[in-house]
């Protein structure tokens, strides 16, 4: 019993616990903005239009992956310098990533023009909302860079500040917009403005590091980081990254081209109220990423210590909401989204324990990147691929896309535990 003390003691002085908390707090203040937001619209909008704007933000996070991958890349490599200390090599991968950052996004933006009359058709929305969304192509990439600049460095306060003035510009912008009439437009319009003010932050927030005048030297950091290593390391970044946004949002983007307009409104807060389980605990695993790849630069043994605090303390954060939801399914979404959208009471069970489920492969797929291991992959791909089959088997009603999204995460959760046994061997 003594010993068992003595652990929670260590845990809750730990270092990652700190820095977790504040990615926490930061995090939920996030949330509860988000959450105000998708109740606000929810209200605010029919829905149908609601349905509009959930398939976009699931489009936001699938082609949002480049830039998940160059925020893992950048707290990655900003985490290894800065133990080495060498800020000079942080400044010049900060240039060199921007550049060919802004570069891709204006790539993404014609591309994205090109594919419109195609998305126009499958998710059944109408042109200028989609016109407007691919502003954000560009401004995201940038973003992204920063915020994994920041994460890297541990600067967990600002990277939290970056991700709170995007969600509260996002809200307060999308409700003016909306109450001038602007409807969708308006909602992708406050998206885009949102992300341009976070970008300046965060941007004056690294200013001390990357705006010291360090001569450009490429060579320099090619002889730090072994460039066939790092291009290797972006492309499994980029799969996983692809894969897991995947995971979370094919799930919101398949029920609005099968179900009725009004039905896939429906299903959007339902997934919406269900994944807080799964973002709401994820806090810990910002943290854990760049304390993992430090401590393998460190080479000092902690990997597994900081794997095993993030079980736990995912654990009390998901298991928490998971019982709430269990216990009050029809408050939960007459809180959130009010009456309307009381039909989807009954499911918040099943979607709930998917989360749960999802938010422990989270964990192990975060670690799996840390650590530098892909065989991953191919199982999460898998898992992902059977949720879409599922999906496109299954979708007549709520019921049935639910029991898919349970049925894919449980399975996920199994290869997750076997791949882990796996690199333990190895490792």
């Amino acid at each position: 019993m003594e010993n068992i003390l003595l652990k929670i003691k260590y845990l809750f002085k730990s270092r990652f616990f700190q820095l977790g908390s504040v990615v926490l707090l930061g995090s939920f203040l996030v949330n509860i903005l988000n959450y105000v937001f998708n109740l606000v619209m929810g209200r605010m909008l029919s829905p149908a239009e609601f349905g509009e704007v959930a398939s976009l933000m699931g489009l936001a996070m699938i082609v949002g992956v480049p830039s998940a991958s160059l925020t893992r890349l950048m707290a990655k490599y900003s985490a290894d310098f800065k133990e080495k200390n060498k800020f000079n090599l942080i400044a010049n991968l900060f240039r060199l990533v921007e550049k060919r950052s802004f570069q891709l996004g204006l790539l993404m933006i014609i591309i994205f023009l090109l594919l419109i009359p195609l998305l126009v058709w499958f998710l059944q929305i109408d042109l200028w909302p989609l016109v407007v969304f691919s502003l954000i192509l560009p401004l995201s990439l940038l973003l992204a860079v920063n915020q994994g600049l920041l994460q890297g460095l541990q600067k967990f306060i600002y990277s939290s500040s970056t991700s709170f003035l995007m969600a509260f510009f996002k809200l307060f912008l999308a409700v003016l917009f909306v109450w001038l009439g602007f409807s969708v437009v308006g909602v992708m319009l406050a998206l885009v403005i949102g992300c341009l003010f976070s970008y300046f932050y965060s941007l004056w927030q690294i200013k001390p590091v990357v705006g010291v005048k360090f001569e450009l030297d490429t060579n320099t950091i090619e002889e730090e980081i072994n460039k066939k290593e790092i291009i290797l390391y972006a492309k499994t970044m980029f799969w996983a990254s692809l894969l897991l946004v995947l995971l979370t949002n094919t799930d919101v983007i398949l029920a609005k081209h099968y179900l009725s307009a009004d039905l896939a409104g429906q299903y959007a807060a339902l997934s919406l109220t269900g994944k807080i389980i799964f973002y709401g605990s994820g806090a810990f695993l910002t943290v854990m990423f760049p304390m993992i790849s430090a401590s393998l630069s460190n080479r000092d043994g902690k990997e597994k210590d900081l794997l095993k605090m993030a079980f736990v303390l995912n654990g009390l954060l998901a298991g928490g909401i998971l019982v709430l939801f269990l216990f009050f399914p029809v408050l939960s979404i007459k809180l959130l989204f009010g009456v309307k959208y009381l039909i989807v009471a009954p499911y918040l069970v099943w979607f709930s324990l998917a989360m749960f489920c999802s938010a422990f492969s989270q964990v192990f797929i975060t670690y799996f990147m840390a650590v530098h291991t892909k065989n991953y992959l191919w199982p999460l791909a898998g898992a992902i691929f059977l949720q879409i089959i599922l999906i496109i088997l299954f979708h007549t009603n709520l019921l049935q896309i639910t029991l898919a999204i349970l049925a894919s995460n449980l399975v996920l959760l199994i290869l997750m535990i076997l791949v882990y046994i796996k690199t333990s061997k190895k490792l």
